[in-house]
């Protein structure tokens, strides 16, 4: 069965054309050719038609075969091409396989030219096999590489061999830490410079036990990073090892993933708990049986915990009209501190006075803040007024080292805080005293019963002293009775 053969022949003489497409007939091939014999002509044969083979005379006057080689390559065309020649020297022959010509053969020696197509066409049938693979690659890499860039988790290998260093990095990266991938690959140790501070020592001990250990662990892990803007963010890492044929490790191969906002969510619902668990404790306190003041600094100590300030005090009027008094504190105990609060000059009394939440940020700009404050290391601090009623029953004060510590979310839950505590401290200041009203109570019982007491043993007495002085009556007037009857017996005996 002939096999097709689509040929272009570039060729001045028509009986050599007819030649040679007799020899290919003869070796098997079904020829459908078409003959050149100029630049135009072949370019617009070129553009018309598919051709397996081009076989190009190398004199063809106007287009000889170099010319035809140099017009197929402006074209854009890789048809393999042959060229055939009556006589040719070797040192020609080279320049033309140089040009980009795939065989050379001899006009005396047309059998070789079936073999040589027969090469060439399975060499083509395999570059287009390559071709098509290589599309077919490139499209499954442009695939992977356009849903690695929707990913937005970081995906990177590391190598440790020739050079240490990363191998890939996602674009992901530029999202996650502002850098570039470009920036990985010219940094090696761009990892250990912006990780965050309180987390750089852990990093490296992780580092250095997995080198000596070789062994990466199976748990993601998480870290603080510092972003190229100087943004902290969280992110968590899962890796693995790459190993070699011997057991080494040549790679690390891993994920990042921005856990930021997972954090922080948790974050607030750990706040959220605290807030409530605070919220109960400080309900609770209110009616239990515990004392007055340990209730109070059960309350002031949930208030301290769910600010994270580092020490609470309740002010209370005292009778000097321009001071307040420290009723209870807890946390840290300031050096210097007093028991008595000038109203008219710190930022309890600023709180009493305006019976509103106040908030210090900052206590260098605060001038009624006693100077002391900032020497004693805080630098913020809030007040918060507790009122029943109309009624102002006491200043909660709060201190925080840190500037800006009270920012808005701590004193929207310790201004919602504020309105509980007022009414539980108030609730155990009437529970105090109904517990001292009843105390007065049981001890006016108690001095009652012993009055009666005395007084039911003072009534015996007399019931006794009674009976003893009517048997002390009756015994007299026997005697007397009985002195009469001796007198009158004496009188009766006596000598008239």
């Amino acid at each position: 069965m002939s096999t097709p053969l689509k040929v272009l022949l570039v060729e001045d003489s028509e009986d050599d054309a007819l030649l040679l497409v007799r020899n290919l007939s003869r070796a098997g091939y079904e020829v459908n050719f078409k003959r050149v014999d100029s630049p135009d002509e072949l370019l617009a044969a070129l553009a018309r038609s598919y051709w397996d083979i081009v076989v190009a005379d190398y004199n063809v006057p106007g287009i000889d075969a170099p010319d035809t080689i140099r017009y197929m390559r402006q074209a854009g065309s890789e048809i393999p091409v042959l060229v055939v020649s009556n006589e040719l020297d070797e040192e020609t022959a080279a320049k033309l396989m140089l040009a980009g010509a795939k065989d050379f053969v001899s006009k005396k020696n047309l059998a070789r030219l079936s073999s040589a197509i027969d090469r060439e066409l399975k060499e083509a049938q395999d570059r287009e096999a390559r071709k098509r693979a290589e599309a077919s690659l490139k499209r499954t890499r442009d695939y992977l590489q356009l849903l690695v860039n929707r990913i937005p988790d970081v995906i990177f290998r590391y190598i440790f061999k020739p050079e240490r260093g990363y191998e890939y990095v996602s674009p992901a990266i530029t999202t996650l830490f502002g850098y570039s991938p470009e920036e990985f690959y010219a940094d090696p140790d761009l990892p250990l410079k912006i990780i965050h501070p309180d987390n750089r020592q852990l990093y490296i001990e992780m580092l250095h036990q997995q080198e000596r250990t070789k062994e990466y662990l199976d748990e993601p892990v998480e870290f603080c990073w510092v972003r190229k803007d100087g943004i902290p963010v969280w992110a968590e890492e899962i890796s693995s090892p790459v190993y070699d044929d011997k057991g080494n490790i040549v790679a690390v191969e891993g994920m990042l993933r921005d856990v930021t906002q997972r954090r922080k969510a948790a974050a607030e619902l750990r706040q959220r708990n605290a807030e409530l668990e605070a919220m109960y404790v400080v309900a609770r306190a209110a009616v239990q049986s515990t004392p007055q003041q340990e209730r109070v600094e059960t309350i002031l100590n949930e208030l301290m915990q769910v600010s994270g300030a580092i020490s609470a005090r309740l002010w209370v009027p005292s009778s000097a009209p321009e001071l307040l008094s420290l009723y209870a504190q807890v946390g840290t105990k300031l050096p210097g501190e007093q028991n008595t609060l000038p109203i008219a000059r710190s930022l309890g009394g600023k709180t009493f006075r305006d019976t509103q939440v106040t908030v210090v940020n900052n206590y260098q700009e605060f001038p009624e803040a006693i100077g002391a404050r900032t020497e004693q290391g805080l630098h913020s601090g809030i007040g918060l007024p507790l009122i029943v009623g109309e009624t102002i029953i006491g200043v909660i004060t709060l201190a925080a080292k840190q500037v800006q510590h009270f920012n808005e979310k701590r004193v929207a839950i310790l201004s919602t805080m504020r309105d509980m505590v007022a009414a539980a401290l108030y609730q155990a200041q009437l529970l105090s005293d109904i517990e001292r009203n009843n105390e007065n109570l049981q001890q006016r019982l108690r001095e009652i019963t012993a009055l009666n007491e005395m007084f039911r043993e003072q009534a015996s007495t007399h019931d006794v002293m009674e009976k003893s002085f009517q048997d002390m009556t009756e015994r007299m007037r026997a005697a007397v009775v009985h002195l009469q009857e001796v007198v009158q017996q004496a009188e009766r005996v006596a000598p008239g």
